[in-house]
Parts: structure tokens; C-alpha cells; sequence
């Protein structure tokens, strides 16, 4: 492919331009058997560095407007580097930000390694539910939310009596029979009585003008039809914005608060353990105290 590349460039650039950057390539730059494509100041570009930017499958014609594309691109950029270069202000030390982005990368890199081979991630519902007791008033709603059930589905589902019964005593046997059925036949269900979703989200699964956020309130009920689709809605509890939120609804952000602190507490446990050891080793040498 370079190979090809480079026939079509040499056929494309005019002679007196290719014969000064042959003789600038092989002046002893490490690039005898390449092809300078741009210069600008000190900086030079040869084909062999956009190497990977070609692959089979391009023509050669296409394969230059890449390369031609790309060089303008390059010169505009190094242009503007060299700009940059010559307003470094005198107080930026370029090598220390280099160093500390450098040790940034590579600790980064060690606690990935650190999180993904020595942190427990198992979370048990008992430590969740320490969790929100110890910090559920940092979990005040925003917004109004709802626990509740519901269920969307078509008149013409077999056994829709059976699953109208189920509905309408929703003991936990019930809604487990509901939950089998709803997989199969529902269009829409949510039957888990953990489920807390705002009011907006509710108003959006039911067709316009069937519900509101103030006509939410506990124990309400709603059946609705819609042609031949079925809309039916339980209220089962609400939580009024301010209200400290109930455990089911922030589940998820509590595990990532309880796996967070546990990376915290694995990092520094770590630190302490290598600080340790090499104290004994006679690796670390204090002489501020």
C-alpha cells in the first residue's frame, strides 16, 4: 500500500520539489528509503509516519487526497505549535507537568490493576441497608416519585381473565404468576415492588391526559383503555420532594458509594502495607523527624 502511495505522490509532485526533498531525506536523517511530504522549521513529516492511517482497499488516487489532506492539516498544526513554543511563559516548567502527568498515567494504571484483582465487588443487601441508615439524610428527593404497578397489554392476549385476577389481588404469589405472564404477553409491565420512578416518567407511559403529577396520590387506581390496548395503574406509596429517598430507589448510587469507599480504603491499606515493607528494607528514608 505505501509502496503504491509513494509512486502516486512522486507522480503527483513536481520535479524541482521532489528532487530538494530527496536530498533533504537521505542527508543522513534516519529516513533514507522514505519520502519527506512537509517541513515546517525543525519538524518534518515523511510518508512513513501516516502509515497507519492507510489501508488496502483505497485507491491511489484516494490514497493522495488522504495524504494531501492530512499534510495540510499537519503544517496548520505545527504552525501553531511553533507559536505556542515561543509564548511558554517563563514560570511554566513543561517537564515537571510531563513528569507528574507521567506518574498521573502509571498510578492510574497500577489501581485499575489493583481494583480489578484484589477488590471485593460483592455487596450484601445487609450492607446496604447499613449504608442508607448511616447515610440516607445525605438522599433527598428532587423531584416526586412513586412506588407503583402497572401493567400495558392488548385485549386480545389469551388468558387475560387470568391475568386480570392476578392484577386485582396483588399478593406476592399473584404478581409472580402476573410477571411469567406479562413476559410473555405484555407490551409493558412493571410489577417488582421495589419499583420508584418520578411522576414525569409515570405521565409518559400512559396515554395524554390519563394521569398528572398531582392526581398521584396513594392508592389510587387507574384503568384505561385505548382502542384495544389496556392501561391499568396501582398507586402503592409516594415520596413528596425533600423527603429522604426510600432504599430501592438509590440502590445503584449506594453501591457505587459503598464500592467507591471500599477503593479508597483498598488504595490506602495498600500504602500502608508497601510502606511497611520497605521501611524494614531500609528503602524509605525520613529526615524530617
Amino acid at each position: 500500500m505505501i509502496e503504491r502511495l509513494r509512486l502516486g505522490l512522486l507522480l503527483t509532485i513536481p520535479i524541482c520539489v521532489l528532487l530538494m526533498t530527496a536530498c533533504s531525506s537521505w542527508e543522513g536523517s534516519g529516513h533514507e528509503d522514505d519520502l519527506l511530504l512537509a517541513e515546517v522549521f525543525e519538524r518534518k513529516l515523511f510518508l512513513s509516519d501516516m502509515e497507519s492511517l492507510l489501508y488496502d482497499g483505497v485507491s491511489a488516487q484516494d490514497s493522495v487526497l488522504i495524504v494531501n489532506a492530512y499534510v495540510e492539516r499537519w503544517v496548520r498544526d505545527q504552525l501553531l505549535m511553533q507559536r505556542a513554543e515561543e509564548n511558554i511563559p517563563e514560570d511554566l516548567n513543561i517537564n515537571a507537568l510531563v513528569e507528574d502527568y507521567r506518574e498521573s498515567l502509571i498510578l492510574n494504571n497500577y489501581e485499575r490493576l489493583l481494583m480489578e484483582t484484589q477488590l471485593d465487588s460483592t455487596i450484601t443487601e445487609s450492607e446496604l441497608a447499613s449504608f442508607y441508615e448511616a447515610n440516607k439524610d445525605q438522599y433527598h428527593l428532587e423531584k416526586p416519585i412513586a412506588n407503583i404497578l402497572l401493567l400495558q397489554i392488548q385485549d386480545d392476549r389469551p388468558k387475560l381473565d387470568h391475568a386480570l385476577t392476578w392484577w386485582n389481588d396483588p399478593t406476592p404469589e399473584n404478581l409472580k404468576k402476573l410477571t411469567r405472564y406479562a413476559t410473555q404477553y405484555a407490551d409493558r409491565f412493571i410489577l417488582a415492588d421495589s419499583t420508584w420512578l418520578p411522576h414525569e416518567e409515570i405521565e409518559q407511559m400512559l396515554p395524554p391526559g390519563v394521569v398528572s403529577k398531582g392526581s398521584i396520590q396513594v392508592g389510587k387506581e387507574i384503568r384505561f383503555k385505548d382502542q384495544d390496548v389496556n392501561y391499568l395503574l396501582k398507586v402503592r406509596d409516594i415520596r413528596s420532594t425533600l423527603e429522604i429517598a426510600p432504599l430501592a430507589y438509590i440502590r445503584d448510587q449506594a453501591t457505587r458509594a459503598i464500592l467507591h469507599r471500599r477503593q479508597i480504603d483498598l488504595i490506602n491499606q495498600v500504602k500502608d502495607q508497601l510502606y511497611e515493607l520497605e521501611i524494614r528494607k531500609n528503602n524509605v528514608k525520613v529526615y524530617t523527624r
